[in-house]
């Protein structure tokens, strides 16, 4: 990660230990390294499904990633998925 990250006005964390949260926006704003720099502390489990090799195993096998995670002791909230929409 940059060194030099910009703190967000966005805060999540009472939102996070309720739900889910669904990040949306345009390429290089900084909503990968927001998610790193919040969930610093916590163990993560993340899938850049812009790796095709990753993106073909999931493919193959519907029920690896839910395997991963469950395999991992994460919290839920600590899962994230980055793609392109």
């Amino acid at each position: 990660m940059r060194s030099d990250y910009r703190p967000r006005a966005l805060d999540l964390g009472p939102t996070l230990e309720q739900m889910s949260v669904f990040l949306f926006g345009p390429r290089q704003t900084g909503k990968s390294s927001f998610v790193r720099e919040k969930l610093k502390p916590e163990p993560t489990l993340s899938y850049n499904l812009l790796d095709g090799g990753l993106r073909l195993r999931l493919l193959a096998d519907l029920t690896l990633m839910r395997q991963e995670m469950e395999t991992c002791d994460i919290p839920a909230f600590a899962r994230f998925l980055q793609t392109i929409l």
